[in-house]
């Protein structure tokens, strides 16, 4: 699996972007737009066959 990002990202916040996603990613279906809440944020992105694609993080989630 590959995680790309649309987004500026630094190095320590990919590897908890990707620690997060390894532990999901066989529950998100191919063509499928996800939303991971992770030590408070909310990681979007969409799977597509073996690449994940983060689109947004939003850092505040109430």
């Amino acid at each position: 699996m590959m995680i790309t990002y649309k987004i500026n990202v630094t190095d320590g916040l990919k590897r908890e972007i990707e620690q997060a996603i390894e532990d999901k990613v066989e529950a998100i279906v191919d063509g499928e737009q996800f939303t991971i809440i992770h030590n408070g944020m909310a990681i979007l992105g969409t799977r597509l066959e073996n690449i994940v694609e983060i689109e947004r993080i939003i850092e505040k989630v109430l």
